[in-house]
């Protein structure tokens, strides 16, 4: 299946698959191909890829795995990835976690903030940015961790970058 999609629709398939932090935004038109479980996105800046509950293993490695959670799915465009996990965890303990496995392996943790459903982290290491966003089912049973990872300077949720 084939079809072309406004920008809108690109940006709400890759905040799905890892949050406004994930640093891709898209401009312009795209098309939208779906490939087995997944989607490859092509715009004026190439191509890129979503795919819904298997994470492809080279994309899995760039990432802190939380323990537990459950894949649900990624997105890849040029140099930016991100990924989406799910967990019955509390953001804070989440955020706990990511606090201390990133700082252990060298990464600078720029920004921090943890609200009762959500949360937000950015991280740096070098001209690379990695960042965590949370976000808790109203129900409290379950969390969205969406993380991504790209070279450029953090940029907070709720900033234009």
């Amino acid at each position: 299946m084939k079809r072309t999609i406004g920008m809108l629709g690109v940006v709400v398939l890759g905040l799905a698959a890892c949050g406004k932090g994930c640093g891709w935004t898209p401009l312009g038109d795209a098309t939208v191909e779906q490939k087995g479980e997944g989607f490859v996105i092509t715009d004026d800046k190439g191509q890129g890829k979503v795919g819904v509950a298997n994470i492809p293993t080279d994309i899995a490695a760039r990432f802190v795995a939380y323990p537990n959670a459950k894949p649900m799915g990624f997105v890849q465009a040029q140099e930016q990835i991100g990924v989406t996990y799910q967990t019955a965890d509390a953001p804070s303990q989440i955020m706990e976690f990511y606090n201390k496995e990133l700082g252990a392996q060298g990464w600078k943790i720029d920004q921090r903030l943890v609200i009762p459903n959500g949360g937000f982290l950015a991280a740096t290491k070098g001209r690379e940015t990695y960042q965590v966003t949370l976000s808790q089912a109203e129900d409290g049973k379950e969390t969205l961790i969406l993380m991504g990872r790209y070279e450029g300077e953090p940029t907070a949720p709720d900033q234009e970058p």
